[in-house]
């Protein structure tokens, strides 16, 4: 309400002019350029260890807890990153010319899944003629990926919890990377995994640990 209720003021004037950012850069060209400032984090004084350390910053609220959790989690998430694109890169070179190229191109399927602009993207990124089953390999690998992305998701590591919602999705991410690997022929990486992802401590006793975590409340497809 309070924002339509901006919107109705600003058109009702004569003084102001809606627009969009990329309008506004069109006719406001940058005048100038800036650096960012490598390894920085806008919420996090530590850089961007907040996002892998105990670094002191959280949320508040629950004196005595600890963040320790946070780097056994990246490290089973670059873990199962690093296992995860070497078999992707070897697997979709069966399928797709540039299997990096096309995993970035996916984003067009992901906005629409219709079979007319599915078609088009294997047009483009396609080695060869696919057929269906082959096609339907292809995005499996392409979603396996998608969630080897998507388990990184920054407010996995942001707040006090392991056993957290945000914390929770992001494995459940890691598990649904780890299904579609294992039904596309890539081994067992689940206990390795698992054995690193165990080193992360939850503040709350009945959680444990992370493995804990992932087989109790990750809802593991």
């Amino acid at each position: 309400m309070a924002l339509a209720h901006a919107l109705h003021q600003i058109e009702s004037s004569q003084d102001y002019r809606l627009t969009v950012y990329g309008e506004f850069l069109e006719t406001h060209p940058p005048e100038s350029e800036a650096r960012i400032h490598e390894g920085s984090a806008w919420s996090c004084s530590h850089g961007v260890e907040r996002w892998k350390s105990d670094c002191g910053c959280c949320a508040g609220g629950h004196g005595g807890w600890n963040q320790k959790w946070r780097t056994p989690l990246r490290q089973a998430m670059d873990f199962l990153r690093d296992k995860l694109a070497r078999f992707y890169e070897e697997k979709a070179r069966e399928f797709l010319k540039d299997p990096w190229a096309a995993r970035d191109d996916y984003i067009s399927v992901i906005l629409n899944r219709s079979p007319e602009n599915l078609s088009s993207y294997f047009s483009r990124n396609a080695s060869r003629e696919l057929n269906e089953g082959e096609r339907i390999t292809a995005i499996r690998l392409l979603e396996m990926q998608r969630h080897a992305l998507l388990m990184f998701t920054s407010c996995g590591w942001f707040f006090d919890e392991l056993s957290g919602i945000e914390t929770v999705q992001v494995i459940q991410y890691a598990a649904r990377a780890l299904q579609l690997a294992a039904e596309l022929g890539a081994g067992d990486i689940e206990p390795e995994f698992l054995s690193i992802l165990e080193q992360a401590k939850s503040n709350i006793p009945e959680h444990q640990n992370g493995r804990v975590v992932y087989e109790n409340l990750s809802s593991r497809p």
